[in-house]
């Protein structure tokens, strides 16, 4: 009879399948595994319980939407506290500064080229934006007014940037495109608002957002 491992996902056992008494070759399948990172070994459940070289991967769910919040409520947002938008889109914002207006979703059409409703980052603020699964392209309309230091940045699965759009500085609106498309899963991106140029309260206005596996 072969002899036993126990094979773990992390820390939890997925099963203890029997090896081969001939080649030593054992199998199991996993089956229902969470959209996320997976770190598997085996440990053997015989002599001294030594266990494997870990095997890494990570489950992807296909996703694919676009948003210009045109169909949207305006709202304004707080600080740790998620919001679900209709097209699967998860907005986060991270910091703020309570001595300018928060982050929201609202009409600033006015004066910007593109889109009556936008997002709204407004002064040192960090906004992430998320969904469920891993994309692998990303593209997004900005609108920089205003401030200085302000960036777009991309997150792979493990929180490591893969890339970032500095936006332009100064006093009038300057448009844009933000790409990421690298071929690596794309978990986040957060856009990180800057100074303000003058006594105006200038922000970063995001809009036309898609995103596919």
């Amino acid at each position: 009879m072969g002899q036993q491992v126990d094979v773990f996902d992390g820390t939890v056992s997925k099963g203890q399948p029997t090896a081969d008494p001939i080649t030593g070759i054992w199998t199991l399948k996993v089956s229902n595994l969470s959209i996320e990172h997976h770190s598997f070994t085996a440990v053997a459940l015989y002599g001294s319980e030594q266990p494997s070289r870990s095997w890494s991967f990570t489950v992807i769910g296909a996703v694919s939407g676009y948003e210009n919040w045109d169909r949207e409520n305006s709202q304004y947002f707080n600080v740790n506290i998620p919001v679900r938008f209709n097209s699967g889109l998860i907005v986060l914002v991270r910091e703020t500064d309570a001595r300018f207006v928060r982050p929201q979703v609202s009409n600033h059409g006015a004066g910007a080229p593109f889109g009556a409703k936008t997002l709204v980052a407004t002064f040192y603020s960090v906004v992430r934006l998320s969904f469920d699964g891993y994309a692998r392209k990303i593209r997004l309309l900005y609108n920089s007014w205003n401030n200085v230091n302000s960036k777009i940045v991309f997150y792979g699965v493990n929180g490591n940037p893969i890339t970032t759009t500095l936006l332009p500085s100064g006093e009038v609106y300057r448009s844009g495109y933000a790409d990421c498309n690298t071929g690596e899963l794309i978990d986040y991106f957060e856009v990180v608002v800057g100074g303000q140029v003058n006594n105006y309260q200038g922000s970063v206005f995001i809009d036309e957002i898609s995103w596919s596996s």
